[in-house]
């Protein structure tokens, strides 16, 4: 019954039911009148009848008036609720926004240690995303000279250096050379132990057994002794690499250096998103997130990055395995932020409702001439 009130209170607020002639009513309603030229008081006993019916109608459909499945298809929140989202957006848009700022005052390598600490079944691939993560590069000396010799001449050209120039940078380059095979030699029994238990953390990886959480003390200490092995050799490679920069570019003069700007040297081996790539760039993607939810601009896909990226985080600590870090607070703005971008944040106080208007008013469809529509059925 209330499903029939609701229609017939729809269409006594449609003008053209409203505006046609009694008998033409009946028949939209299914009651059509069988002779128009029936006697005159039945006829007006029926138009009282229906003027009555509509009134009733009218008084009953009132309370529905915007909230009906039948009378709209928009769903709308309260002032509160959209409060609640704004200082969502706004708070989740802060935290990520602060996060970028930190990691940019203080540019310390961060993501090495998150990727090496992965667990589940997804760690081989977390892993494998540091760079040098055993230091095989930096210790093979092919890979070194190589590195080394291109940036000699790179540099040179950079510089545009003069034949005195280039000579001293020969110089210094086979001084590197020949301290970089002193350091290897001199450390060959402690690297080939180290190499020996590389060769065994990767067997013990492959055994099932290994998994154990019992296990777990265990192999933690072992990868302490293996990295002790190597830590202080990597550690006097990394400064002769820094070392050779400084000297190379301190060859300029403070004209060239003006001109053209320091040239890094870079790292060996680099891949592309590994965890080198992630230092440098994820504080601007933090801050670009961030600035976009306060803003309530581009929110929707602000939101789905900032979502995805956390997704990533959580994968990286799987629940339930051994050793894995609980995420919980990580989840958690994940689920806001895809709640923030299923929502559509931005059109609540953000930039994202005046572009949507003015995207409309300029390239929406254009509304239709006065007249020019006609209801399917109607006269004309």
């Amino acid at each position: 019954m209330l499903v029939v009130v609701l229609v017939l209170g729809r269409l006594h607020r449609d003008e053209d039911f409203v505006n046609c002639e009694l008998g033409e009513r009946f028949r939209v309603l299914g009651c059509p009148i069988e002779d128009e030229d029936d006697d005159e008081d039945e006829y007006e006993t029926a138009s009282q009848l229906a003027k009555s019916l509509v009134a009733t109608i009218m008084r009953n459909c009132s309370e529905f008036e915007g909230e009906t499945p039948l009378g709209t298809s928009r769903y709308q929140i309260g002032f509160l609720a959209a409060l609640v989202i704004v200082a969502l957006r706004v708070g989740i848009g802060l935290h990520f926004y602060l996060e970028g700022m930190s990691k940019l005052r203080d540019p310390k390598p961060f993501s090495a240690a998150f990727l090496s600490n992965a667990k589940g079944p997804l760690a081989p691939l977390y892993r494998q995303m540091v760079w040098d993560a055993d230091g095989l590069f930096r210790l093979n000396y092919d890979y070194t000279y190589h590195h080394w010799d291109d940036y000699k001449n790179r540099i040179a050209a950079h510089f545009r250096f003069d034949e005195p120039q280039l000579a001293r940078a020969q110089e210094i380059f086979d001084a590197y050379v020949r301290r970089f095979a002193f350091l290897i030699n001199e450390k060959q029994d402690d690297l080939q132990q180290y190499y020996g238990e590389l060769k065994r953390r990767d067997a013990n990886a492959a055994d099932p057994a290994r998994s154990l959480t019992s296990l777990a003390a265990h192999d933690a200490r072992i990868t302490q002794d293996r990295t002790a092995l190597a830590a202080p050799v990597l550690a006097t490679i990394d400064k002769l690499w820094k070392d050779l920069e400084n000297d190379l570019n301190s060859l300029a003069t403070a004209e060239q250096y003006k001109r053209h700007g320091r040239l890094p040297i870079g790292k060996v081996a680099r891949r592309l998103f590994d965890s080198e790539f992630m230092d440098r760039w994820v504080p601007y993607f933090d801050i670009a997130v961030g600035a976009c939810l306060i803003l309530g601009l581009f929110t929707r896909p602000a939101a789905l990055a900032g979502g995805l990226f956390l997704l990533s985080v959580c994968l990286s600590q799987w629940p339930l395995t051994a050793g894995a870090v609980p995420i919980y607070y990580q989840a958690v703005e994940m689920l806001a932020l895809f709640a923030l971008a299923a929502i559509g944040a931005g059109n609540y106080a953000g930039l994202d409702f005046l572009l949507g208007g003015a995207y409309r008013m300029c390239c929406g469809k254009k509304p239709a001439a006065a007249g020019s529509t006609v209801r399917p059925g109607a006269k004309r």
